[in-house]
């Protein structure tokens, strides 16, 4: 078994995260490249300096733009965000992976949505699976069914949890 010194080790992650920019990944070929390599990314909606994903794909691709994700993920639909170990962005040819934590999610759902005032989510399930039935892919902003009167923390709007719930 070869040993590897922290500097060749290092300079590897480096290389396989194309942190040195050994490899030439641009605009949204280089992003679709780098998701296949490191399988996810954690997304993070907060926007201090920047979006989690925008600052990662930053550091990786040249002539990266937030404009490039937005479409890979949103109009494409080549690209998912969901549950990995956390909320992430991933390869939907990677969704049929994701079973076991989606399995495990549903277990963990019911005690937040009760932290959360949000319960109601399960009284309209069937009413958020018609309208996306019918509509086709759907975000929140498209859908708005039920309200959270009090709640302590997540979305004001059931139809909103309710997809993440599904």
């Amino acid at each position: 078994m070869k040993l590897y010194s922290k500097e060749e080790a290092r300079h590897m992650l480096c290389r396989y995260h194309n942190l040195d920019g050994a490899e030439l990944l641009c605009g949204k070929r280089g992003v679709e490249k780098i998701i296949q390599r490191i399988h996810s990314i954690q997304y993070d909606s907060l926007n201090v300096v920047a979006r989690n994903a925008d600052l990662v794909l930053q550091a990786r691709v040249k002539d990266y733009s937030e404009s490039v994700l937005y479409d890979i993920l949103y109009k494409e639909h080549k690209l998912i965000d969901g549950f990995d170990k956390e909320m992430c962005i991933y390869d939907t040819k990677d969704f049929a992976r994701f079973q076991f934590v989606q399995n495990e999610y549903e277990k963990h759902a019911l005690p937040t949505l009760k932290y959360r005032n949000q319960t109601g989510v399960l009284n309209i399930l069937d009413d958020v699976r018609d309208f996306v039935e019918k509509h086709g892919k759907t975000s929140t902003k498209d859908i708005s069914i039920g309200e959270v009167k009090e709640s302590r923390w997540g979305h004001k709007k059931l139809s909103s949890a309710a997809l993440d719930y599904l």
